[in-house]
């Protein structure tokens, strides 16, 4: 008997379809020979529509095990109105094929801009926003995604994606956006949304520039965003910061952990003493560099902070001064920055020591430099004590002056004996006698008789007195002589 191959719908989708969802009812192809139906083992039945496109690919494959058909799960991805399907099979050299023109159905059309494909990129901590527009269909629309970074949303009813990425851990995102009409029609597309790291910035700054040598500053080194972020819930940079001394690492600030982020300044700060024991002046080229320990930020450099090391110098005008006792002399001294510094960075304070016993030494206008003066003039103040023998009645000196005044009227007693035999004459000469004695005994005292200790007697002392002046840990001193007579 001759075959007679014939391929035929036997069940058709309805009139009225959705996008992107199963064709109602699925539809059902049979192969036949001759009337009756069969089952050719390797001729796969495909189907097609005639102008749109069918999810899966075409062409979309039917099993056919015994002759018959169903193709379950298509969905019309491309609709076209008035659109139907067609069914081929291969039969030997032959391809058979039948479609449903008999029973044509219309899908409503529905399509969403942007086009499928890579979306506009996002960055980490920045505002964002990207607008869905959906056409066809019934009015209103009701819009959805899945897959959103952390930090983004879609309005469901304007289809505007806003935010701010909090996170790029999983970049690419793949984005499936879906739209719902007032007639349930619906239509998903697919998108990719890259969330690229925020650009960091790093600043250096030092606690005193410029800075006298032997002491210590303390750098401090800020990272944060290059453009600020749109919301104070998004997390600060993490990570380590390096300070350089010119292209060296400085050994105690490499690799510090940054502190908390702070949202009200913008920054997370690092601070690193750096102690200079050079002895001279000097400029030292400071940076910072930032490495993120995830990867929401990006590695920064700072720009150079110029760090100056300065000294200063303490010259006596007058190094040597004689003064008598309980007199005043004055030095004059001048502190001046060495150069090229021309003012000096920190405040200098000025002290006085090797001073006579009882003395006290004044500076003036002050015993204190302020930071940010030029070269200064200052005088110091001496002001002696008394001598010993007037401050101290009780001394050794004093008694032998006593005792050589007492020593003296005893010598001249035997005088008074022999006068006293003159008789009235005696009484006449007693008082101017008396006088006598006791004018020269006072005599005696005051000179000291050879003694160091009385006015007269006052053994010439010198005194080496230091000057020196402080700042932080260095000290500058200098040296003058005051003798006193």
């Amino acid at each position: 008997m001759q075959t007679a191959y014939s391929l035929s719908f036997t069940t058709s989708p309805s009139n009225s379809q959705k996008t992107n969802v199963a064709l109602t009812p699925a539809p059902v192809v049979q192969l036949s020979d001759n009337g009756s139906i069969i089952s050719l083992p390797g001729a796969p039945i495909t189907l097609a529509l005639y102008a749109g496109a069918i999810s899966g690919g075409i062409p979309t494959v039917g099993t056919a095990p015994n002759g018959v058909s169903t193709f379950s799960g298509v969905t019309v991805t491309t609709p076209e109105t008035g659109d139907y399907l067609i069914a081929r099979a291969p039969v030997g050299p032959y391809s058979i094929s039948a479609n449903s023109s008999n029973s044509p159905f219309n899908v409503v059309a529905m399509t969403l801009s942007p086009a499928a494909g890579p979306l506009s990129p996002a960055t980490y901590g920045a505002a964002y926003s990207q607008t869905f527009t959906a056409n066809g269909g019934t009015t209103p629309y009701t819009y959805s995604a899945t897959g959103l970074p952390p930090g983004l949303s879609i309005n469901s009813g304007t289809g505007m994606l806003t935010g701010t990425p909090t996170s790029i851990a999983g970049s690419p995102y793949t984005v499936v956006v879906t739209v719902t009409d007032s007639a349930s029609n619906t239509i998903h597309q697919s998108y990719t949304l890259a969330v690229g790291p925020a650009a960091s910035a790093i600043s250096v700054s030092g606690s005193v520039n410029p800075v006298f040598v032997q002491d210590t500053v303390t750098y401090t080194a800020a990272v944060g965003f290059v453009t600020a972020p749109s919301s104070s819930t998004v997390a600060g940079p993490i990570g380590t910061v390096t300070f350089s001394d010119g292209t060296t690492p400085i050994t105690a600030c490499t690799g510090l952990t940054l502190g908390a982020y702070s949202s009200a300044t913008g920054a997370a700060l690092a601070a690193c003493p750096v102690s200079y024991t050079s002895t001279t002046p000097a400029t030292h080229s400071i940076t910072a560099t930032y490495t993120s320990s995830n990867a929401n930020f990006t590695g920064s450099a700072s720009g150079t902070l110029t760090e100056a090391l300065e000294d200063f110098t303490v010259t006596a005008q007058n190094a040597t001064l004689t003064v008598q006792p309980g007199a005043a002399g004055q030095y004059t001294f001048t502190l001046s920055p060495q150069s090229p510094a021309t003012t000096f960075p920190t405040a200098i304070n000025l002290t006085v020591s090797g001073l006579p016993p009882g003395a006290t030494g004044t500076f003036s206008p002050s015993a204190t430099i302020a930071a940010g003066a030029t070269a200064a003039t200052v005088t110091l103040t001496i002001q002696t004590a008394q001598t010993t023998s007037q401050n101290s009645p009780n001394t050794g000196g004093g008694l032998a002056s006593r005792l050589a005044g007492i020593s003296l009227a005893l010598l001249l007693l035997p005088f008074v004996g022999r006068l006293r035999k003159a008789g009235k004459r005696f009484s006449r000469m007693l008082p101017i006698l008396l006088l006598l004695i006791a004018g020269m005994a006072a005599a005696v005292g005051l000179s000291g008789c050879g003694s160091n200790t009385g006015f007269f007697g006052q053994a010439q002392q010198s005194y080496p007195v230091t000057v020196t002046a402080t700042s932080g840990t260095l000290s500058r001193t200098s040296n003058v002589t005051l003798t006193v007579e």
